[in-house]
């Protein structure tokens, strides 16, 4: 538990992204990774054990679910340079080495600081301090948002998001439907996003490490 105020959307979901994962860094050090995600989401475990075994804890790699986008869906940041955009959405997978490197700047509140200068929530908040990090991305296996209005469940599908909302399908029906699938099995092809934008900046030019 840590201390932020409560709520779905905005400066809420953007502290508890930065305090409860820097207390996770802080009490187990140790773990080969580690995941943020919202409370509306299931994720076919299993499966993300066997992507993920490809691979290295090592390796400084986020893992995230959705295409890149403008950074903080501002038009002021819109650049035709794929430096000047970063991949977004949840959940959110840091190897041993990502997290290590990103969590001085959680400690300082990162996260909290993006949401409230672009008015974004956490999901998109994360993003701008990936990029200004430089952090690799490699892309997770398709989550779907909104599962009541599907009527055909992929295999390949890792997960859902806003299960158990108002009008959306429960996670007892989302388990029933998952339960008995089988989940591609390796090798898997990886897709990686690598991004040296923040490092053109005046900010960098100025200060150096975002932290």
């Amino acid at each position: 538990f840590v201390d932020c105020p409560e709520g779905y959307y905005g400066d809420a979901p953007c502290c508890k992204m930065d305090k409860g994962l820097s207390a996770m860094w802080k009490d187990h050090p140790d773990f080969d990774w580690y995941i943020y995600q919202d409370d509306d989401m299931y994720i076919r475990t299993q499966y993300m054990d066997h992507f993920l075994s490809g691979l290295d804890r090592n390796e400084c790699i986020v893992l995230t679910s959705h295409k890149p986008m403008d950074l903080g869906y501002n038009s002021n940041c819109t650049k035709d340079d794929p430096n000047f955009r970063y991949p977004w959405g949840q959940p959110i997978l840091y190897s041993s080495a990502g997290l290590k490197k990103v969590v001085k700047g959680l400690e300082m509140g990162a996260v909290r600081k993006q949401c409230g200068e672009y008015q974004v929530t956490h999901d998109v908040g994360n993003a701008i301090v990936h990029w200004m990090h430089s952090m690799p991305e490699v892309r997770l296996p398709e989550i779907w948002d909104h599962p009541r209005a599907r009527t055909k469940y992929d295999a390949t599908i890792l997960g859902t998001h806003a299960i158990s909302r108002p009008h959306e399908t429960s996670l007892a029906e989302v388990y029933e439907i998952f339960k008995d699938m089988e989940f591609p099995k390796p090798p898997y092809q990886y897709s990686f996003f690598n991004t040296t934008g923040f490092l053109q900046t005046q900010t960098f030019q100025l200060y150096g490490s975002p932290t």
